[in-house]
């Protein structure tokens, strides 16, 4: 209720439960054990969409500069809690659809180690689909 008389949308909802839970204190291990919570936020009417995700979290570090090394295993924990797909994560990044917004560029630069990741795993899952 408290969106509807604020008028805020879905992806400040995200960044706003982030700083009631975690405060200063995010790492991948602390947003897994919130998965629950996390993904309440996520999945509540209207569901989110990745990019509303990601926006959250780029704009978490914009704020939060202190979580900047563990940057990318948060993103891994996103992953891994299926609330972003691997292509939407790196069409988000890698085309560039958040430019301009909070945290955005060095989120991207601190997700390059993640995003090869993603990308050489998505090159394998090709390729085996080739071989079958």
């Amino acid at each position: 209720m408290q969106q509807l008389s604020k008028v805020f949308d879905n992806k400040v909802r995200l960044f706003i439960a982030f700083e009631a839970l975690c405060e200063e204190a995010m790492n991948s291990e602390f947003l897994s054990g919130q998965k629950k919570l996390v993904d309440k936020v996520i999945s509540s009417s209207p569901k989110m969409c990745a990019a509303e995700v990601l926006w959250a979290l780029d704009a978490y570090l914009d704020v939060h500069k202190g979580i900047s090394k563990s940057f990318a295993m948060l993103l891994k924990v996103v992953y891994d809690e299926e609330w972003a797909e691997d292509k939407e994560i790196l069409s988000y990044y890698n085309d560039d659809k958040g430019k301009g917004e909070p945290g955005f560029q060095e989120a991207k630069k601190l997700a390059a180690p993640f995003l090869k990741w993603l990308e050489e795993s998505e090159d394998d899952d090709s390729d085996s689909d080739d071989s079958d």
